[in-house]
């Protein structure tokens, strides 16, 4: 990365999410289609945005962040859109609040048995990085702080699963921080980490991951996805603050 110049990489599962990063990220993008993904990409002052809309689950999303960096080469690479917040301590959190993944583990991943409630050694683990939970880089997690928004920092867990119950809640284990799910930010922090690629996962809350998920998730997508734009914005700008 050259002084004062910064490209970044950009993850969204849903063509909802994809259309309103683009609106407060790179308004003026080219948008083009490559192979089944589609590619926004912008150069606005300084910052080059390269926003992928990879499709849904964790193999479109390990596919989508492979691409990303095998054909634009970014600096870093952050994972947007949207989750559902299933646990809240304090009750301080609520739709459309931002949330910052901390920690990220894949709920429905067991190489010793059954998923249940129970969370053995083999339980999120990626043999490969012989490692249960990924992290965000460092230095984008510290940047976060000189981001004048508000923000939950939560434990992320993906699966291949929409949450829609209680049910599903109970195969996720108890965490003092804010807990919440979505189905891609594990497999593209796995990508990242095995490319040496700093990643940050930056969502909007649209649900609960309860009965009403489906409804709740499509009545808040565009404002849970403005949410997370705004924020990387915001973020970005940071970054380039201290490049300065």
């Amino acid at each position: 990365m050259a002084s004062g110049e910064l490209t970044v990489g950009i993850v969204v599962a849903m063509r909802h999410e994809f259309e309103v990063v683009c609106e407060v990220l790179a308004p003026k993008a080219s948008v083009e289609s490559h192979q089944y993904s589609c590619v926004a990409t912008a150069t606005l002052g300084s910052t080059r945005y390269v926003i992928v809309q990879s499709g849904v689950g964790t193999t479109n999303g390990a596919i989508g962040a492979c691409d990303l960096l095998h054909d634009y080469g970014p600096d870093l690479l952050l994972n947007l859109g949207t989750a559902a917040l299933i646990t809240n301590p304090g009750g301080k959190l609520k739709v459309a609040d931002v949330l910052v993944g901390e920690r990220h583990c894949q709920w429905d991943l067991d190489l010793g048995g059954p998923i249940t409630a129970e969370w053995g050694p083999k339980r999120s683990y990626v043999d490969v990085l012989k490692t249960n939970c990924l992290y965000p880089d460092q230095s984008l997690f510290a940047a976060t702080q000189r981001v004048d928004l508000p923000k939950g920092v939560a434990h992320f867990f993906t699966g291949n699963s929409f949450f829609v119950s209680d049910a599903q809640h109970r195969l996720l284990p108890t965490s003092e921080a804010p807990v919440a799910v979505d189905m891609e930010s594990f497999a593209v922090a796995q990508v990242c980490a095995r490319k040496g690629v700093p990643f940050l996962c930056i969502r909007g809350i649209s649900d609960t991951g309860t009965a009403t998920a489906n409804q709740d998730f499509y009545a808040n997508v565009q404002a849970a996805s403005h949410a997370a734009a705004s924020y990387a914005q915001h973020l970005v700008t940071v970054l380039l603050a201290k490049e300065d």
